[in-house]
């Protein structure tokens, strides 16, 4: 009998987690200062955590602590897959179909079998929480996040994140207008605005920042 068949189902499980400390995200960029996709994952899930628990004050039935454990997870899969560029995930749709099963196909091999069922379901299907309230809030916070370490980034003289600052304040726009419970978060507007102010800085893609900071400025905000 191996030594890892041997090992701990727990144990294996926190020993995938601890890779992710190991993967450097933006891996296809040159980069001043890393970012390892475990500190994105703890940085989006504080995010998370206060919008969501905010939306409950607000009113909404939003599960604050499904949203943690999906922000927690997001990227868990890259333990086994290494960091997955952006690009790589959004080149089709037909290419994110493929790339899911493969990620679900690869995590069920890698989540040991004797873990009981619930903790297992907890990891696969990778994508089983997308269409809720809390993936939305997990996905907008997600995009946040890659804003903010990329004005961080862009701070220390990286001009190769400029493209990055962009889209992601344009990305989180999108999101913002096609849904209103994110119009009716005080922190999403704080945030989002506060982003965009301190992008404006960045000369060289200042009309592009003044733009989305227009936009922002039009959008009904319910808060």
């Amino acid at each position: 009998m191996s030594n890892e068949s041997k090992e701990s189902p727990y144990l294996r499980i926190m020993k995938l987690g601890r890779r992710l400390d190991n993967i450097p995200r933006f891996s296809n960029q040159p980069r001043i200062k890393d970012e390892t996709v475990a500190a994105h994952s703890y940085n989006v899930a504080l995010m998370v955590f206060l919008m969501a628990s905010e939306m409950v004050e607000l009113g909404y039935l939003v599960d604050v602590g499904e949203c943690i454990k999906e922000a927690l997870l997001h990227d868990f899969p890259e333990a086994i897959t290494g960091d997955i560029i952006y690009p790589v995930k959004k080149h089709d749709k037909g290419h994110m179909n493929i790339l899911g099963a493969l990620e679900d196909e690869m995590m069920a091999e890698a989540i040991p079998d004797t873990l009981p069922r619930y903790l297992r379901n907890l990891f696969i299907p990778t994508t089983a929480f997308e269409n809720s309230d809390e993936g939305l809030l997990v996905k907008f916070c997600d995009m946040c996040e890659l804003v903010l370490h990329a004005v961080s980034e862009r701070r220390l003289g990286n001009q190769y994140f400029n493209e990055f600052i962009c889209k992601g304040l344009w990305y989180c726009y999108e999101m913002i207008y096609a849904e209103e419970i994110l119009r009716r978060s005080p922190m999403v507007k704080d945030m989002i605005m506060g982003l965009a102010v301190e992008s404006h800085e960045f000369t060289e893609i200042d009309l592009e920042v003044v733009d989305v900071l227009c936009h922002l400025e039009g959008i009904r905000w319910n808060v």
